[in-house]
């Protein structure tokens, strides 16, 4: 069994705690019932009790220290690719949770443009890091152009989707969801080539 990267573990599971800090100083203030969902037109169109602001949280750490202690065990834990998905799935995670805290204190909150924001900085990091992950040397050819294919594809719907943000909401859920789709079956096709290598 590989080692489990504790350093980075505390390092991040840090995020939660400030998490959690920021929910609690803010508790008594939030209404008994939070809006945590809005629809494509921006308005609000789901709801769940502020208790679960706090319970929500303890759930994306419970994730995370999975993904974090498998991947570690799988020894592919400190390859740049998956650094960067442990940093990354918190930030998202302290973003989100922040935005929520504002909106229902009394802030403005433009939906659209937050979470197609996020997913347009997800796919560009992802996409960065992902030509630079480790392989093996038994990882033929193909796999790894497949692999600088989902790469730099990911950065360039990231950079769609920011510029979708100029237009209409159904133009960026249209963006979205194209993106989405394509990188999914490049995703498919290249771990297909793995396993095909690996056999």
């Amino acid at each position: 069994m590989k080692k489990i990267d504790i350093k980075t573990l505390l390092a991040t599971s840090s995020i939660f705690l400030l998490i959690a800090v920021l929910t609690i100083c803010y508790y008594g203030a939030l209404p008994d019932t939070m809006v945590t969902h809005f629809g494509v037109n921006g308005e609000p169109n789901g709801s769940m009790a502020k208790y679960m602001m706090i319970l929500t949280p303890l759930l994306f750490f419970c994730v995370h220290l999975f993904i974090c202690v498998l991947y570690d065990v799988k020894g592919i834990g400190k390859t740049p690719v998956i650094r960067v998905v442990k940093w990354l799935f918190l930030l998202l995670a302290l973003i989100i949770q922040v935005s929520l805290l504002w909106y229902n204190l009394g802030g403005e909150l433009d939906y659209r443009r937050l979470v197609i924001g996020l997913l347009a900085i997800y796919y560009m990091v992802i996409g960065n890091y992902l030509p630079k992950e480790e392989l093996d040397s038994k990882t033929n050819e193909i796999e790894r152009k497949g692999r600088k294919y989902v790469g730099y594809f990911s950065i360039i719907g990231g950079l769609l989707q920011l510029v979708s943000l100029l237009g209409s909401a159904p133009v960026s859920i249209l963006v979205m969801i194209l993106v989405g789709i394509s990188v999914v079956s490049l995703s498919i096709y290249c771990a297909y080539l793995h396993f095909k290598t690996a056999s």
